[in-house]
């Protein structure tokens, strides 16, 4: 019985919204495994897995996602302003909830519909004193460095941090090299492939563990587009929990096992 009502219900959302069309928006830096590629673009054969799950999402549901890529500053404006359906990935801040909607339980954001996780690093220069003991900063001889618009800043402030803001996280490094930053907190994910295609330029920065701190990541959707297509909406985050908790999910992540 349970089974038939969940076809029914997935008959009827999916009937629903036949050939639906959602934009959704997203950084243009690379952010692997989860998307790859520069500026406007991605890479078409392999272009990371949070794309491929939302792939398997509209295929679900026959709908047809269009994807847009700017900088994070912009991707949370284009969400506030209702300019495109939705987001992605977004951490939770309580100031973000002003300008989209999270997949919510008991008035918080559920993390079992998550779309990835990824965590925060210290980055510092060989030899400097900052350290990071898991909870707390030590030696901290300046301001923190961090990428504008990232959600570390919340968790900065909570903590009492001093940080600048920098446009991107090459020019974090930037100053960091220079010792313009006592040190810089940024995602592991961004942080370290350019540490990577830099490694001649940035040969004295290491990464400090533990984690600054671990988040769950989320798709967002707009107020307009949730108000008008909330059964539509709930659906798509519960598919997402589906695929990631799936055997599925875990072939999808094998393909971008990269050295």
């Amino acid at each position: 019985m349970k089974l038939i009502v969940f076809l029914v219900v997935f008959y009827s959302v999916a009937s629903s919204v036949h050939a639906k069309t959602l934009i959704l928006a997203y950084e243009s830096k690379p952010n692997p495994p989860y998307y790859y590629g520069d500026g406007p673009h991605l890479e078409s054969d392999t272009p990371g897995v949070t794309i491929e799950v939302l792939h398997r999402v509209a295929e679900r549901f026959d709908i047809e996602f269009k994807f847009k890529r700017m900088t994070w500053v912009r991707v949370l404006d284009a969400v506030r302003a209702n300019q495109v359906d939705g987001i992605f990935h977004g951490s939770f801040k309580p100031e973000r909830m002003k300008i989209g909607v999270y997949p919510m339980l008991d008035s918080q954001p559920d993390p079992t519909r998550q779309i990835m996780s990824q965590s925060y690093y210290l980055y510092k220069r060989k030899g400097a004193p900052i350290e990071w003991d898991g909870s707390k900063f030590h030696q901290i001889t300046g301001p923190i460095g961090i990428t504008r618009g990232y959600s570390i800043t919340y968790d900065l402030t909570a903590m009492g941090i001093e940080y600048e803001e920098s446009v991107s996280q090459y020019v974090g490094l930037k100053k960091l090299q220079v010792d313009r930053v006592a040190g810089m907190v940024d995602l592991e994910g961004i942080t370290d492939p350019k540490l990577q295609l830099y490694q001649d330029e940035f040969t004295d920065v290491i990464k400090v563990s533990p984690p600054v701190k671990s988040k769950p990541y989320y798709l967002i959707f707009s107020h307009q587009f949730y108000s008008e297509n909330t059964e539509l909406a709930e659906a798509i985050w519960q598919e997402i929990k589906a695929i990631r908790s799936s055997e599925e999910y875990g072939n999808i992540s094998k393909k971008y096992l990269r050295d």
